[in-house]
């Protein structure tokens, strides 16, 4: 038995690990709930259950405090999840997000099926593209205006 299902019978332990949750909590503009306590090897927040030194992942505790139970064999999905911004991996902040708002129960299979169509970031730019970008939006500004671009 995982700590979510020991937890999901225990709804005052669940309770005491929101509001220890909470407390490490920062409310990032997008509306997610960001937290900065300890977090697993694959970057999710985590807490000590209570149970046998296991931890629970900040995002299935609060879909736990806020539903009651998670399904057997299904996971919790960060649907804030932007492409626009993941770092991809460990890295990616969204994994911290224990926003109840920004969390869907779902298949494993249908969270894959989201991953696929979730474009690689794009490499940064390099300096002379940096410039070629720069250029083309002062000429873009001249037209706009009607001064040259020199």
């Amino acid at each position: 038995m995982t700590p979510s299902e020991r937890l999901a019978h225990d709804g005052h332990l669940i309770d005491i690990l929101w509001a220890r949750t909470l407390r490490r909590v920062t409310r990032t503009p997008e509306g997610c709930w960001r937290f900065n306590g300890a977090v697993t090897s694959g970057g999710y927040g985590c807490v000590g259950s209570g149970i046998r030194s296991q931890t629970i992942t900040t995002h299935r505790l609060a879909v736990l405090h806020r539903d009651g139970f998670i399904p057997a064999g299904m996971t919790v999905d960060h649907q804030c999840h932007d492409t626009q911004t993941c770092k991809r991996g460990v890295r990616c902040e969204h994994r911290r997000c224990c926003n109840p708002a920004h969390l869907k129960v779902m298949t494993m299979a249908a969270n894959n099926r989201r991953k696929v169509w979730m474009p690689p970031p794009a490499p940064p730019l390099t300096a002379d593209e940096l410039a070629a970008l720069e250029a083309e939006k002062v000429a873009l500004l001249a037209l706009l205006f009607g001064e040259s671009a020199a």
